[in-house]
């Protein structure tokens, strides 16, 4: 797989964990009124949609059952229709969704690239 891909990988996992953790050290509540909190999300989600959409054919092939549709569109919501984000959508993606993909993510640079991030 081209070199972009785990530099791609590398990136949707240290914008993950960012999420991640900053999430973690807020309430849903305090997100939902804090500007500050919610640029910084939107902006590691969308780094993490980017990243996806620059994993080359190959890589998407060698892995079906990631959700590129969904990252990529959230992407695109985000940066273009940043009038219309649904904060709490965009909570729950962070809170539920978003470890799941990470660990999906470090297995695949550790077992395919022999890296950690």
């Amino acid at each position: 797989m081209p070199d972009l891909d785990s530099q791609s990988l590398a990136d949707i996992i240290i914008a993950s964990r960012r999420a991640i953790e900053y999430a973690s050290s807020i309430t849903e509540d305090f997100f939902s009124t804090d500007l500050n909190s919610q640029d910084i999300l939107i902006r590691q989600m969308t780094i993490v949609g980017e990243a996806f959409r620059r994993l080359s054919d190959e890589f998407k092939t060698a892995h079906p059952g990631l959700p590129y549709g969904i990252v990529v569109a959230m992407r695109n919501a985000l940066v273009h229709d940043y009038d219309g984000i649904i904060l709490p959508d965009l909570w729950y993606t962070i809170k539920d969704d978003l470890p799941r993909l990470l660990d999906k993510m470090e297995q695949i640079l550790k077992n395919e690239y022999g890296e950690r991030v």
